[in-house]
């Protein structure tokens, strides 16, 4: 009697049977989906302070509502000139630099960067349009990380700004690991020693080294009364 009832099309139990595996099938569909979705566009782990440099302010709006969703602390700067104060005055863990500007362009501020002892390790994401490639390169020549294209797509952007933060987060370690080789040696060596320390840290391996050198013993006078 259930077989019977099955398979009666005149019952309409088949269509039903078949609508209701359809709507459970597209529902398995759409969860799968949407874990996709979010496993690819989940909110970064690391998160850092970004600062935001670009002339249009819609473009500023929309960078700073998605990073700020994503936990970062976002600053904003209207202009080429008040992102090198912004950047004079505070730490920053990134910048998202936009090319095309009034006044100082990015490829300006990207110069004027590197220059600056303290910003030049400063991970810098260039922001531009498709059109503009030929000059993303020359930024990237002259020291910029990476590129993200407009219109700016929401995980490029998190996958560029988590390399961003990934570097700037190595970069702080090192800068740590040559302040404690400099402040434990520095008191014992001279500081040329300190300097090929930090520049080749397998030197502090213990061991040593043989090699020829030559002593000069010298004599000062009066020296015993001192």
């Amino acid at each position: 009697g259930q077989l019977g009832s099955i398979v009666d099309f005149s019952r309409g139990d088949l269509g039903d049977a078949a609508a209701q595996l359809g709507a459970d099938a597209a529902a398995v569909l759409d969860d799968l989906v949407i874990t996709a979705s979010k496993d690819a566009d989940a909110p970064p782990k690391e998160t850092g302070r970004i600062l935001v440099i670009d002339d249009i302010e819609s473009n500023r709006d929309l960078l700073s509502r998605r990073l700020t969703a994503d936990g970062h602390d976002v600053a904003m700067a209207a202009g080429g000139e008040e992102g090198l104060e912004m950047l004079a005055a505070q730490d920053f863990d990134l910048v998202l630099l936009d090319l095309m500007m009034p006044g100082l362009n990015g490829f300006e501020v990207l110069a004027r960067m590197k220059r600056d002892v303290r910003l030049k390790g400063l991970p810098v994401v260039m922001v531009s349009a498709l059109d503009e490639t030929s000059s993303v390169i020359r930024c990237i020549e002259a020291g910029a990380d990476d590129y993200l294209p407009k219109p700016i797509n929401p995980t490029l952007l998190r996958a560029r700004i988590r390399a961003g933060l990934e570097k700037k987060q190595w970069l702080d370690e090192e800068q740590r690991q040559k302040r404690f080789v400099r402040e434990a040696f520095s008191r014992f060596v001279a500081p040329a020693v300190v300097d090929q320390l930090i520049d080749d840290p397998e030197n502090l391996s213990l061991g040593g080294r043989r090699q020829e050198i030559t002593v000069v013993f010298t004599d000062l006078a009066g020296f015993t009364a001192l």
